[in-house]
């Protein structure tokens, strides 16, 4: 029988392999190595209408049951040395070394059940494992199959200390085995230069050179990291990073906050033998009242699928689609969407008045496909511009966020149309430490005019999926024509319009004591800023005003966002001095105006959160 042992190719001539694997670089933590080991696993589910199983196992042992250790060893002093120069190299080696010299190995288990397994025979390209365990950056999947760049196979390797992991399968056809270092070129005793990536399995002698092939025989592999008693695959992962003792609950997270509508619908099944943990279709509502508690959002869009009715759509793009909307208070205004394996893909937060979680699901075997060619190695968004037509894909996201949209403003109470909190409008808001919204007011000598520095970008945080849309390092040019749509006559600033009530709000305060008096007549507004700063558990907008001469007027608030203007109720205004100005609704009244000096303002809404404030003048 051939030898086992660790191999590793020659360079010879080609290019040498460094420390920082491209294939590793995607992927940290357990929420990574969850989300990328079972789509694999749901993927090659079998369609006998159970779940597939995945069980997570830690376990220590002696280390010198890890296969051919001495020559692992030997490698990664000799990898240590080559990259004698790199600060980041000396330490993972190091490490690595410290961790293959302990009497104990700690090993991460991850087996799957009820799937077809790696199929292929060995040298068969097209087979499941040869693309897994021998291929890089290749997939072969297709249709609604969950991965598509074949980079998730690095997710293993980022969690193992020494940067190797062992593959296990069973198949219909029998089993196989193969161990797999992700490390740097080296130089070896021979004086040859190595690749970084070496295999473990049988040295055999092909057309004059050594290689290495899996394992087919059972009683040739190592004890430690076989394949399951049934169909599936184990991958094994040896000097795992630590974990903690709570990795139990980090595990439970990862899975549920990604996989709970696979779950849900009995297509997955994780178990957690170390823990006595089962999460199933039969334990999830428990698992979410009590394990994530925490995370209020993820329990109302659970109950969005399992409680409420789809709505189904054909649409052109995409085909068959599913929006599950759950309209009630507290809930966060917000739709999970995601495709056929029912992995979460992307979140986007709503700008209507409507508290509602929403879950959106793309079943169509064509939706799934052209969705899967917008989503990055990471699967956790969808961007048109990777996919290979990026105007269809665009006009297909449009499709599908347009349905979502529709079936929103179905739910929206038609006597309210003034919104109570927009998430949405928060995210496009600068941080507290950024730059001023700057905007021109309304005028009717408004023109085109170019703002300083103090310019502020509308920022959206990456997880939303927007782009940043300004850069605040240069000025821009900002035109707000008036309220009307034009800037035609108004009546003075300070006249009450006829027929006008009496404002409800706070008596309107005399010219404050010591301060500037405004000079009577008409002042129009030229500039406003606006911005929120955090104070007291919420927030107070800070309002500076700027006029083209004295008088006094009525200033206007506005919510904006979504394409809509929405109505804010103003609580107070107060000047810089702490006095109360007389308001109503959205209106500030009175305010003194100067072209001499800006007049400063501080505002609190009824509304909770931050958000983009339009300021202008009130007609």
């Amino acid at each position: 029988m051939s030898s086992t042992d660790w191999r590793f190719p020659s360079v010879d001539g080609g290019e040498e392999d460094g420390v920082n694997d491209p294939l590793q670089s995607y992927f940290v933590g357990l929420s990574s190595l969850a989300r990328e080991v079972i789509q694999n696993s749901l993927d090659a589910g079998l369609d006998n209408g159970q779940p597939v199983v995945v069980e997570f196992a830690l376990n220590r042992i002696p280390t010198h049951e890890f296969p051919d250790r001495s020559r692992l060893l030997q490698v990664l002093r000799a990898a240590r040395t080559q990259s004698s120069g790199e600060e980041k190299a000396g330490r993972l080696y190091d490490e690595a070394i410290e961790v293959l010299e302990a009497d104990e190995l700690e090993v991460l288990s991850i087996t799957d059940r009820n799937t077809t397994g790696l199929t292929g025979a060995e040298g068969e390209t097209a087979g499941n494992w040869h693309r897994l365990v021998r291929q890089q950056g290749g997939s072969g999947k297709h249709g609604g199959a969950g991965g598509s760049f074949g980079i998730g196979k690095g997710a293993p390797f980022a969690l193992s200390r020494i940067r190797t992991v062992f593959y296990a399968t069973r198949t219909a056809d029998g089993v196989a085995f193969l161990g797999k270092a992700r490390l740097s070129s080296f130089i070896d005793q021979d004086h040859d230069l190595k690749r970084g990536t070496g295999f473990f399995g049988h040295a055999v002698q092909l057309r004059g050179h050594t290689t290495i092939e899996s394992i087919r025989q059972e009683e040739g592999m190592p004890a430690r990291f076989g394949p399951p008693t049934e169909r599936g695959t184990s991958i094994h992962i040896p000097g795992c990073v630590q974990l903690g003792e709570s990795w139990h609950q980090d595990i439970t997270r990862a899975v549920v906050e990604n996989f709970w509508a696979a779950i849900h619908c009995g297509r997955l099944e994780v178990r957690l033998p170390g823990a006595g943990l089962v999460i199933s279709s039969a334990t999830l509502d428990e698992i979410i009242q009590h394990h994530l508690a925490d995370n209020e959002t993820l329990g109302f869009h659970y109950r969005a699928l399992r409680d409420v009715p789809a709505r189904v759509q054909e649409l052109r793009h995409l085909g068959r689609v599913r929006f599950h909307l759950l309209v009630e208070k507290g809930a966060p205004r917000r739709t999970m969407m995601m495709r056929r394996p029912l992995m979460v893909v992307e979140q986007r937060t709503s700008t209507f008045n409507l508290e509602f979680a929403g879950v959106l699901i793309c079943d169509d075997e064509r939706g799934n496909r052209l969705l899967r060619d917008m989503e990055p190695p990471e699967h956790n968004k969808w961007d048109p511009n990777r996919a290979p037509d990026s105007r269809e894909a665009g006009r297909a996201l449009k499709e599908l966020v347009a349905f979502i949209r529709e079936t929103l403003r179905e739910q929206i109470p038609k006597q309210d149309a003034t919104p109570e909190r927009i998430p949405a409008l928060e995210s496009l808001l600068p941080r507290a430490d950024d730059d001023l919204i700057v905007q021109q007011a309304h005028s009717p000598r408004t023109k085109d005019q170019v703002t300083e520095q103090e310019t502020g970008a509308l920022r959206a945080r990456p997880d939303e999926g927007r782009v940043r849309v300004r850069n605040t390092d240069r000025p821009h040019t900002v035109r707000v024509p008036s309220p009307s749509g034009s800037a035609g006559n108004r009546p003075p600033r300070g006249e009450k319009k006829e027929g006008e009530p009496s404002s409800g709000g706070t008596k309107k305060p005399s010219t404050p004591t010591g301060s500037k008096s405004a000079k009577p007549g008409k002042a129009a507004l030229v500039q406003a800023r606006a911005w929120p700063v955090a104070r007291d558990g919420g927030y107070v907008y800070q309002v500076v005003l700027h006029a083209d001469g004295a008088g006094t007027g009525d200033v206007r608030l506005t919510l904006q966002g979504d394409g809509t203007t929405y109505a804010p109720h103003i609580r107070e205004a107060r000047d810089m001095e702490g006095r109360l100005l007389q308001t109503s609704g959205q209106t500030i009244h009175g305010v003194p105006l100067d072209a001499a000096a800006p007049t400063r303002l501080l505002v609190r809404l009824t509304q909770g959160g931050r958000y983009r404030l339009g300021v202008t003048e009130a007609e």
